[in-house]
C-alpha cells in the first residue's frame, strides 16, 4: 500500500467518523429551532437505530461486526443523549 493511498484512506475515515459524531449537535440545533421535537425523536428511535447501524457499517474500516456495533452503539448513545437534553430543555 502506498503512502498516498493510506493517507487518503485515513483522512476519509476521520472525516466520515467526525461528521457522523456531529449528530447530537445537529439534533440539538433542530430541536432548539423547533423543526423537530423530542416526541418525534422518541417515536422514530427504531428507524434511527437502523440508520445508525447502516452508517456504522459504511464508515468502519474493517468488516467485523464488533467494530460496527461499537461505533453504532456509540452513535445511538449520542442520539439518546441529545434526546435527553431536548427533553430536559422542554423541547
Amino acid at each position: 500500500i502506498s503512502v498516498a493511498r493510506f493517507t487518503t484512506f485515513v483522512l476519509a475515515l476521520l472525516g466520515l467518523v467526525g461528521l457522523a459524531f456531529e449528530l447530537p449537535m445537529v439534533l440539538l440545533a433542530l430541536g432548539l429551532t423547533g423543526l423537530v421535537g423530542s416526541k418525534a425523536l422518541r417515536a422514530g428511535w427504531r428507524q434511527v437505530l437502523l440508520g445508525v447501524l447502516l452508517l456504522a457499517a459504511f464508515i468502519t474500516p474493517t468488516q467485523d461486526p464488533l467494530t460496527m456495533a461499537v461505533v453504532g452503539l456509540a452513535l445511538f448513545a449520542l442520539y439518546g443523549a441529545s434526546l435527553a437534553l431536548l427533553v430536559a430543555l422542554g423541547k
